[in-house]
């Protein structure tokens, strides 16, 4: 299946069967299946996440009894949501992802389409900003990477920007924010900039990092809003920084 997903990928125009139609993969160690999209990105998700252990990092660090709270930015098909339940079965999690079609998938992965889930999980069919106003989506980077734009795109298309500030008032999420996943494509450099109001709260956070957004601009926000978030580990992928800061004292 990840071969021929991989040929669907790269031959597009190709009149090849099974396009788009959601496939069940049964992993290791999981009750349930996951359910990927053949042709789509949805399978390099699945493998990042629990082949090659994106978060690992969070893994290691963090254990079910530390996590209440979820706050997952950039949700996609919900593989990172998928771990989250399994990880800390008795968070909370709020997962924003503004793309109907990412979202269907989401809610089928994480059993919220069946109600299957028993855990308290919120889905915003929103993007994260620093500011609120009307977007829309570019979609010519594939289904994992949908980055926000303010150009102007048919009226049917327009979404809802929402501020963290707003997500947090919106699902009622109060208190500290045990993990902050942020995986927005791009626009984690606005988020930032403006991130004193709600960055107190958060205890963990695992960002990946698109140019020209660099290290070095992340930590400068962080510390001019006042956050005691400090890296501790990361990875590179493609180009990309993938980083794990915590506020927890190390030793």
């Amino acid at each position: 299946m990840s071969i021929y997903n991989r040929v669907l990928i790269h031959r597009p125009r190709w009149p090849l069967p099974g396009r788009g139609v959601r496939r069940q993969v049964l992993l290791i160690g999981e009750d349930r299946p996951i359910v990927v999209r053949s042709g789509t990105s949805d399978w390099y998700a699945l493998e990042e996440v629990f082949l090659h252990h994106e978060y690992g990092d969070v893994q290691n660090s963090l254990g079910k009894d530390d996590v209440k709270n979820i706050l997952d930015l950039g949700a996609n098909v919900g593989m990172s949501v998928r771990l989250w339940q399994s990880l800390y079965p008795r968070a909370r999690i709020v997962a924003v992802e503004p793309d109907p079609e990412n979202v269907g998938v989401l809610k089928a992965n994480t059993g919220l389409d069946a109600a299957a889930s028993t855990q308290d999980l919120t889905v915003l069919q929103v993007c994260v900003a620093g500011t609120s106003r009307k977007v829309s989506l570019d979609r010519s980077r594939g289904e994992y990477a949908y980055r926000m734009s303010d150009s102007p795109g048919p009226r049917e298309d327009e979404i809802d920007a929402l501020t963290v500030s707003q997500i947090l008032e919106l699902t009622r999420m109060e208190g500290t924010i045990d993990l902050l996943k942020c995986d927005i494509e791009g626009a984690e450099a606005e988020v930032f900039a403006n991130c004193s109001q709600w960055i107190a709260n958060v205890k963990n956070l695992v960002i990946e990092l698109h140019e020209p957004y660099t290290i070095e601009k992340l930590s400068d926000d962080l510390k001019r809003a006042g956050s005691s978030l400090e890296i501790r580990g990361g990875h590179n992928k493609g180009g990309m920084e993938v980083l794990y800061l915590s506020t927890a004292k190390v030793g």
